[in-house]
């Protein structure tokens, strides 16, 4: 075993603890950060494992194809963060909208008399 393999499962191991404790996702999330976990501890002990995947692909050494895989999957995730930001920001223009309606206040019919009698100077003719 290489020194960089324990500290990499380390490092796995604590990223997975923080994704199910921080973050409350649906069961199909959860089993697919289980299995991404599995994968990348069998991948870390075995690394001829992720060249032979790799040969499969077409791609001579099996850290050039998962690089490859992680920019894919980066590229995807920063589509899927823009898109969730777009969608908040429709949210909150909606609901300013329905909060300035419910809060709109009807103006009052007033003529210019009535606001010349309660202007301060109105009463001051010298």
């Amino acid at each position: 075993m290489r020194i960089i393999q324990p500290v990499l499962l380390a490092l796995l191991l604590i990223g997975t603890f923080s994704y199910y404790r921080r973050f409350r996702s649906g069961v199909l999330a959860r089993l697919a950060g289980l299995v991404l976990f599995l994968v990348g501890c069998a991948l870390l002990l075995n690394p001829d494992w992720a060249t032979r995947v790799a040969y499969l692909f077409g791609v001579g050494r099996g850290v050039d194809f998962f690089i490859y895989l992680s920019l894919f999957g980066m590229a995807f995730l920063l589509l899927a963060i823009f898109g969730a930001i777009r969608d908040l920001r429709v949210q909150v223009t909606q609901l300013g909208r329905v909060t300035a309606l419910m809060n709109a206040k009807k103006p009052h019919a007033t003529d210019a008399s009535s606001i010349l009698s309660a202007s301060p100077h109105a009463n001051n003719r010298d």
